[in-house]
């Protein structure tokens, strides 16, 4: 189905996506809450050298936790058994909403449990009085027999933690320095959560996008709108020159601040198009609204699930935003419940206006 219900008129009230620099809701924005990954070599000076590092990153909106899997191919060149101590490191910051530990630690060598030590030190207190500082540590003794051996890690964290409606996760790739030579192989899926933007491209010449996506190159920054996929990257003699860190805004957050800011009487609300999809609305919320901007707000709504327009003006104000993502296969039916009620009641207060 195709729409088109934009009135022309001078004076229009836009739909407007504010980009702005995140103004703090609470008292942990901004706060990382763990950093680490990689694979410590703990003793240095080695031959022995990752043929394939492959790591997947999936965010589990539910329990608000990333779950990290790592597997390592490790090889020994040389004809005797090569004795390491191997780590896992983390940073945290603990918070008391988010103890910032690692949860659900695992790691296996040549496809067995492997035994670890887990060491926590206090690094002080930071700036900030309700944040403190440590490092943990989940540390093994191995022995890399001649040729090939294998080595893996799972476990849950919080990532960073920006705000509501914005999280974070980095992962240690630099650790790699610490092994012979290059990653012969190197791989990295991150599982991002439906309907999410990622600001700014982290390890812009390696991660590319997957699935339903839409690129937006801006004076400010790259944004990717991921409607369901998330990024992957598969290079050859990788070595890296950064850490990956991401940042994700969820749509909860992204769509609060799409507002319809003209021509609303003092004192109402001005309704943010997360309200509109999300919380059970009443005509008194509407009121102050004009024809126009109604006929603008009940548009947004469909473009939020991809409708494609007739009008080559709705089109083109809905392309301003990274989140229109044109679907051939939108049916109002397969929007969310209250969002329909509340286009339904949008509708019926056009007409009557």
């Amino acid at each position: 189905m195709k729409h088109g219900y934009l009135r022309s008129a001078r004076g229009i009230c836009a739909v407007l996506l504010f980009l702005a620099i995140f103004e703090p809701l609470s008292a942990n924005d901004g706060v990382i809450v763990s950093s680490g990954g990689g694979l410590t070599n703990r003793e240095g000076g080695t031959k022995i050298s990752i043929q394939r590092e492959d790591i997947t990153l999936s965010y589990e909106r539910k329990l608000d936790l990333w779950h990290v899997s790592a597997s390592y191919i490790l090889h020994n060149p040389t004809e005797e058994s090569v004795k390491a101590d191997i780590s896992f490191v983390n940073h945290i910051n603990e918070v008391k909403e988010y103890p910032g530990a690692i949860k659900n630690f695992q790691t296996w060598f040549n496809d067995a449990p492997l035994a670890f030590s887990y060491k926590k030190q206090k690094d002080g207190e930071r700036q900030k009085p309700y944040i403190s500082s440590a490092t943990e540590q989940f540390s093994s003794s191995v022995s890399f027999s001649p040729g090939h051996s294998r080595v893996t890690q799972e476990y849950d964290c919080y990532g960073y933690i920006l705000g509501p409606g914005r999280r974070g996760i980095s992962y240690s790739l630099l650790t790699s320095k610490q092994w012979e030579g290059p990653i012969r192989h190197f791989s990295l899926r991150i599982k991002l959560p439906d309907d999410s933007i990622v600001r700014g491209l982290p390890l812009r010449d390696t991660l590319k996008p997957y699935g339903r996506f839409r690129l937006k190159e801006e004076a400010a920054g790259t944004q990717l709108y991921i409607a369901r996929g998330g990024l992957f990257a598969t290079v050859s003699d990788f070595s890296p020159e950064e850490n990956l860190f991401l940042e994700m805004e969820l749509q909860e957050r992204y769509l609060s601040f799409d507002s319809v800011l003209d021509g609303v009487a003092p004192g109402k609300m001005i309704l943010s198009l997360n309200s509109l999809i999300r919380d059970k609305l009443k005509p008194i919320d509407f009121d102050g609204f004009t024809t126009n901007q109604l006929g603008i707000l009940h548009n947004a709504m469909y473009a939020i699930y991809g409708a494609i327009f007739d009008s080559p003006e709705l089109t083109a104000r809905f392309q301003r935003y990274v989140w229109y993502l044109p679907d051939p296969d939108f049916k109002e039916s397969a929007m969310p419940d209250q969002a329909r009620k509340n286009l339904e009641l949008i509708k019926r207060l056009e007409k009557g206006k």
